[in-house]
């Protein structure tokens, strides 16, 4: 019996442990109890922790219920305002912890920290507004040249658009940079000086071989302009315009100084005329008693007529009037057709008679030779105020009609006189084939067109005649 019951107490231990190790088979799994720390805030020895989701103390920026704060090596929460340099990063740590967000001033002046606490450097756009910080996070202000110039206010804001600086109106380009020259604004165009200032005088300029007119408000005059000089045009860019121009369905020739042409023009031979708005005149035109005809397409004129008074030496009224040596009718073809162009220039009525006395009086005709010395004419032009040209070649008596002047011409035979004497025509008139219509004294029959290089084949080359720049005289 004792054998058994010692058999029994030594068997009970193993039996024991069989027991336990069936129990941990069938579990699997013996879970060590842990000394744990619950997440959230914990302040031990006046210090501030925080454990993270999984047990640990935070250590540098952690971002807790939308917030930054920043936690020493040690786990604690920083408790004094500190500047702190992370990950290439510059922060500032407030007293409380938290990072700083938003706007901070200090001596430097005035940094920007975002919504993660990073400060702000180089350009950046904040609610609607460009800035540009330093490398130290400071905001610039003032005036900035970075390939050009760029004005930032107290308040570090990049200006746009139209501004004011130190009583200088500026405009600031889209990238903030101060327009310089000529700009579109707005549809309009303005000029800046090489400072950026806006032209605030009347004043003209030349830029790059152009004229410009700038107004006092600094816009360029576009259109029609008048000064002291005449009209000028700016173009759609504020050009002012010069040489020969279309504008509004118009013609017009422009000098070099921009000033309309007005009246009579000649250019590569050729004669216009402009009205006194600058018009070149296209088609028929009365001008003076003249009346013109200028080519539709180009406006060159292609003939004058003029509605000259037709008088004959040998008219009743005063043929047989005798001065000196000779009679209107025998000698008076110059002072008769002194008659008619005076009339016509002068817009009155003068008679053969009348000019035929001066000249008379005055030693130009029947004095010592029977007749008129070419010298009259110069003298008798003076006497009613007209002008006078002598010494013609083709191409300026050509010229003298176009401008609707007359031309007086002493002429040899065998067309216009008989032979051994000369005689005195007027021509007027001209068209594009330099036909002249020319009126003859005492020949009604002479009375039509010729060629003007045909009558100065026949000029007279008698000597009184070619004295004082005879024998052909442009009048008027």
């Amino acid at each position: 019996m004792r054998k058994i019951i010692l058999t029994f107490l030594l068997l009970l231990p193993i039996f024991v442990m069989n027991i336990e190790a069936k129990t941990f088979k069938e579990n699997d799994v013996i879970e060590e109890k842990k000394d744990e720390k619950v997440q959230g805030w914990s302040i031990e020895d006046g210090k501030t922790y925080y454990v993270d989701e999984i047990g640990h103390r935070v250590i540098g920026i952690k971002k807790i219920n939308n917030e930054y704060y920043y936690f020493e090596n040690d786990g604690s929460l920083c408790c004094t305002q500190k500047w702190k340099y992370i990950d290439n990063q510059w922060y500032l740590v407030k007293a409380n912890g938290m990072l700083k967000i938003g706007w901070y001033h200090n001596e430097e002046g005035w940094h920007y920290f975002n919504s993660e606490g990073q400060m702000l450097t180089g350009w950046q756009e904040i609610d609607g507004n460009t800035y540009l910080f330093t490398d130290k996070g400071v905001i610039t202000t003032g005036w900035r040249n970075q390939n050009g110039w760029r004005y930032f206010n107290e308040q570090g804001h990049m200006y746009l658009g139209w501004k004011y600086v130190s009583g200088e109106k500026y405009y600031f380009n889209y990238r903030g940079y101060i327009t310089i020259g000529i700009n579109e604004i707005g549809n309009e165009l303005y000029y800046f000086n090489e400072q950026g200032h806006l032209n605030k005088q009347e004043k003209w300029r030349k830029i790059n071989g152009e004229w410009y007119f700038i107004k006092s408000d600094g816009r360029l005059k576009i259109g029609w302009y008048h000064n002291e000089e005449g009209w000028h045009y700016f173009n759609s860019e504020g050009q002012m315009l010069t040489g020969w121009q279309e504008i509004n369905g118009n013609t017009y020739l422009f000098t070099d100084k921009g000033i309309i042409t007005t009246g009579w023009h000649s250019s590569d031979s050729n004669l216009y005329y402009f009205n006194k708005d600058g018009h070149m005149c296209k088609g028929s035109k009365t001008i003076d008693q003249r009346k013109y005809y200028f080519n539709t397409s180009n406006g060159e004129l292609m003939s004058m007529t003029a509605p000259i008074p037709y008088y004959m030496q040998t008219d009743s009224r005063w043929a047989n009037k005798k001065y000196g040596s000779g009679t209107m009718a025998s000698t008076g073809c110059a002072q008769t057709c002194a008659a008619m162009a005076f009339s016509f220039l002068k817009n009155q009525t003068i008679l053969p008679p009348d000019v035929a006395s001066w000249g008379y009086k005055n030693g130009y005709y029947n004095g010592k030779v029977t007749g008129t010395i070419g010298s009259f004419w110069p003298a008798i032009s003076k006497h009613y105020g007209i002008a006078c040209q002598g010494n013609l070649t083709v191409d300026q008596a050509i010229d003298a009609l176009r401008h609707g002047k007359l031309v007086v011409a002493g002429m040899n035979p065998p067309n216009f006189t008989f032979e051994g004497t000369t005689h005195e025509i007027i021509i007027y008139g001209i068209d594009e084939n330099n036909m002249v219509s020319v009126y003859d004294p005492y020949f009604k029959s002479h009375n039509k067109k010729y060629s003007i290089k045909q009558i100065f084949k026949e000029k007279s080359t008698d000597k009184g005649d070619c004295t004082s720049g005879g024998p052909i005289f442009a009048l008027g």
